[in-house]
């Protein structure tokens, strides 16, 4: 109850999504862009994030560290410091509680979807592919770069979704796709 008007409070309108499930459950999803005025304060997906980061950014030096407390400050500078201030931040939340969410940095030409996590819990249920046609309608071009190594089970993913490899480059020896939504 105290997350549902948080998310009234500091998010903006949420734009509904739709999953097959959803005509047969009370349960609602939703995705929100999150203000970025407002986010320092929405403790509860800073948490989300510093928790679920280092699943999906397996290159991000701070991710190896074992200690926990040095870790989530790192990720939670990051976080303050490089995409808070640049990237348009969006939270999925079920029921109002926090399951995934996206961060994109908003270009002239093309946005970037620099990530896009969905609890394990909640996949399956459509939520991916929801959340990337809400994002193609408000940024419309997206592109993305995934390793192609460590994400063969996503590559599949994005391709259902209508992206297709545009690019591809060597780097820190392993090898990196451009997937786009066009052509």
């Amino acid at each position: 109850m105290f997350l549902s008007r948080v998310l009234k409070r500091f998010l903006e309108k949420p734009i509904k999504l739709k999953s097959r499930k959803e005509n047969n459950e009370k349960n609602k999803f939703r995705l929100n862009l999150l203000k970025k005025e407002t986010l320092p304060y929405y403790q509860e997906f800073i948490e989300y994030f510093i928790k679920h980061l280092c699943e999906i950014s397996y290159h991000y030096q701070p991710c190896k560290m074992e200690n926990e407390e040095q870790r989530s400050f790192y990720i939670l500078n990051y976080l303050l410091t490089h995409i808070i201030p640049f990237y348009d931040i969006w939270a999925l939340t079920y029921n109002g509680k926090i399951v995934g969410f996206a961060v994109v940095l908003p270009g002239p030409d093309t946005s970037c979807l620099t990530y896009l996590y969905i609890d394990k819990k909640y996949r399956g249920r459509r939520l991916g592919l929801s959340t990337l046609k809400i994002l193609e309608n408000h940024y419309g071009k997206l592109h993305l770069y995934i390793e192609e190594e460590r994400s063969k089970e996503r590559i599949p993913f994005y391709k259902k979704a209508g992206f297709k490899v545009v690019d591809s480059k060597e780097e820190k020896g392993a090898k990196y796709l451009k997937l786009a939504n066009w052509k």
